[in-house]
């Protein structure tokens, strides 16, 4: 995988993170995020790297998301398919391994 992780330290955050990816640690494409406005407000977002996206996962990700937001699982499937799956970076530090590559 990658050199960049956000890692969960908020409570709140790994029990989200462990509900959807069994672990505290996910694998993310960039330790650069970028701002988006969603319906909880404007939020710092990183995208999941792709080796994370297990069936199993975008599975417990889409529901997660439907049961969050009251919105039907196959309207965020579709939403998903269209765009990037992501986390907030609330709760969580970004990790770098092998930093004097990306100085």
């Amino acid at each position: 995988m990658g050199d960049f992780k956000i890692i969960a330290f908020d409570e709140d955050k790994k029990e989200y993170f462990m509900e959807v990816f069994g672990k505290t640690t996910v694998e993310i494409q960039g330790f650069i995020g970028f701002k988006a406005n969603t319906p909880d407000g404007i939020k710092h977002l990183h995208r999941i790297h792709k080796d994370e996206l297990t069936p199993e996962v975008k599975a417990r990700y889409h529901k997660l998301v439907a049961r969050k937001f009251n919105v039907p699982i196959e309207e965020v499937e579709k939403t998903l398919a269209e765009t990037d799956y992501v986390i907030d970076e609330r709760g969580c530090t970004i990790h770098v391994d092998n930093p004097q590559r990306w100085i």
